[in-house]
């Protein structure tokens, strides 16, 4: 059981390590290299799921799994959860964040194509009446003005 919780640990390590890396690919705007990060978490989580499975029967009575180890290895294992539960939290916390910025930048990138949007409208009811461009088209009203 011990070196089943020392995998979970190490799995919920790497895990960790990924957010962090998440972290810089968001900053750095880097979708290719965020979606491979994105797989290899993928691959880790359903790692722990499959030792989560296997945790399972040592979790339903984990008091008498507790009771039969020794003092030092009860320590050992406690230490061990302790780890996981915060790393669990601090990826948790990391991911919550990310969905942040990706909101944030997703509400930024949706503006901006409707700023483009309407850009376009413009210099399309420009030429629909006949002028090239908007600057053609004060130089017509300046035109019109002077006759």
């Amino acid at each position: 059981m011990a070196d089943l919780v020392r995998t979970q640990r190490d799995l919920y390590r790497n895990l960790h390590r990924l957010a962090e890396r998440q972290r810089r690919l968001i900053a750095a705007e880097d979708p290719s290299a965020l979606l491979t990060l994105l797989s290899q978490r993928q691959r880790l989580t359903q790692s722990l799921v499959e030792l989560g499975q296997r945790l399972a029967p040592y979790r339903e009575n984990w008091s008498a799994t507790c009771a039969s180890l020794e003092a030092g290895r009860r320590e050992e294992m406690q230490g061990m959860l302790d780890e996981v539960s915060d790393l669990l939290g601090r990826i948790i916390a990391a991911d919550e964040e990310d969905a942040r910025l990706l909101t944030a930048r997703k509400a930024r990138t949706a503006a901006q194509l409707t700023g483009f949007r309407r850009g376009r409208q413009v210099v399309g009811a420009y030429a629909s009446a006949g002028c090239a461009s908007p600057g053609e088209a004060h130089r017509q009203e300046w035109i019109n003005e002077e006759s």
